[in-house]
């Protein structure tokens, strides 16, 4: 997440990855230390090993990777199907009262406000007229009333606030408030109403507010409605934009939108480009370290399978489901991915040590490496589930979509990595590999001393 372009995530991937490793160095020093303090695990301290239902569960597994391994790619294969079709319904969008709850009086009042002032989020259009003392040029406070009159038509724009809309009220003040008076001075008022601007200290001060001190440049201030940034998106460009490049095509007058609203706007499409680079990035990155383990193609493109199914569904239920992606819910690709990949590892480190313990019979490789690492995966399965299903508890409407959404691929990646991970070693790896190839790690025989054998007391022996 460090490579993207977004601060929040920069700095969410930068803290998360920190903590990870610092897990990681709690679990592999200060854990292993403290065990070797404590006496021998016994009795109900390894009852969780001998879970009956887990050991069903586990067994049942076993064997539909080995009776039934075709009809589990058939059956994935029309899931992801599915999933597929519900990813190309998948859409960015992102409102600025999104997570606020529907009954919170904060969305409520912005309501209110949208209803009767035609938005709450500030636009800003910066209008160069090209030369100085520019802004005060008739011709161009022409073009420029001509600009505010199109935008006060739009439907979810607000009336324009600007130099110009302060001369025409001047002018209508002049009159006596005649509201027929509401335009822009004639050449026979110009200079009357434009007096009281250069001698009045509360009018100078307002003016300075919209134009700069060259008086070259001068500001438009507006309010939108939070229509979602695809329509806004649509509406600057196709609306806003457009209007400018005609109205000032051929005239040295320059004009441009800008403002936090139109980083809104573009943010979204920013955060799916990001969330495509990451993902990409990851992948390359995974290859890269499962080249390293298994150093077989073959065994790379196995390995990030059952890690692509979790991603196709979850999208896929998010494009049916009609849940956009924004901020609070791009995040769950990230996570995800990281913790799916990480049962994948788990699991086919365990494989190729069964390979070379097992006289690289891959059936019983495969039934050693579920037993010995099903049920790890499973109970760091379900804590993760616990820890992030949390989160459907909260009132903003994104974090439980996170808490939910994510728990659920969570379940996803770990029968994909306990089912179609060893479905697919089943058929696609013959297990032949190079003895020597194996890492002298985990040659254990290597490590034995004859003195660390214990003397056995014949006496307490019992034979069934």
């Amino acid at each position: 997440m460090i490579f993207t372009g977004i601060k929040d995530l920069k700095e969410f991937g930068l803290v998360a990855g920190v903590n990870i490793m610092a897990t990681f160095l709690v679990s592999i020093i200060l854990i292993p230390a403290v065990f070797s303090y404590l006496p021998i695990p016994h009795g109900k301290q390894l009852k969780h090993l001998r879970f009956k239902v887990l050991d069903v569960v586990l067994t049942g597994l076993d064997l539909l990777v080995h009776r039934h391994r075709y009809r589990v790619f058939v059956f994935t294969g029309v899931v992801v199907v599915i999933g597929i079709f519900g990813l190309l319904k998948l859409h960015a969008i992102t409102y600025i009262v999104d997570d606020v709850p529907e009954n919170s009086k904060v969305k409520k009042d912005l309501f209110f406000f949208e209803e009767n002032f035609s938005g709450i989020m500030p636009l800003e259009i910066i209008v160069d007229s090209g030369k100085k003392r520019g802004v005060l040029n008739q011709d161009f406070l022409e073009k420029v009333n001509e600009l505010e009159n199109f935008l006060n038509q739009q439907k979810h724009i607000s009336k324009p606030i600007s130099i110009v809309s302060m001369l025409k009220a001047s002018r209508q003040a002049f009159y006596n408030n005649n509201p027929e008076y509401y335009a822009l001075p004639t050449k026979s008022d110009r200079n009357f109403i434009l007096r009281y601007f250069s001698g009045d200290k509360s009018q100078s001060s307002l003016l300075k507010a919209f134009v700069d001190d060259d008086q070259q440049k001068m500001r438009i201030s507006l309010k939108v409605a939070d229509i979602g940034s695809v329509k806004l998106d649509s509406l600057l460009d196709n609306v806003v934009n457009k209007k400018i490049e005609e109205l000032f095509a051929g005239t040295e007058i320059q004009a441009k939108a800008t403002g936090t609203t139109l980083l809104f706007a573009k943010g979204n499409k920013f955060l799916v480009k990001n969330l495509q680079k990451s993902m990409i990035l990851a992948f390359i990155i995974i290859s890269i370290i499962m080249g390293f383990l298994f150093k077989n193609p073959k065994m790379i493109a196995i390995s990030l399978i059952p890690n692509l199914i979790p991603l196709i569904l979850i999208a896929g239920i998010m494009g049916y489901f009609d849940i956009a992606l924004r901020p609070s819910t791009v995040l769950i690709f990230s996570v995800v991915f990281g913790i799916s990949v990480d049962d994948s590892i788990h699991f086919l480190a365990k494989y190729r040590q069964e390979l070379f313990a097992n006289n690289f019979f891959v059936p019983l490789a495969i039934s050693k490496s579920i037993r010995e690492t099903g049920a790890s995966m499973i109970y760091t399965s379900v804590v993760l589930f616990a820890g992030f299903i949390i989160f459907s508890g909260s009132k903003f409407i994104g974090t439980t979509m996170l808490g939910v959404l994510t728990s659920t691929t969570l379940l996803i990646a770990m029968f994909a990595n306990l089912i179609v991970l060893p479905a697919l070693l089943m058929v696609f790896d013959d297990g032949k590999r190079k003895r020597d190839a194996h890492p002298l790690i985990e040659h254990y025989d290597e490590f034995y001393q004859e003195d660390e054998d214990e003397e056995i007391n014949l006496d307490k022996l019992r034979v069934g």
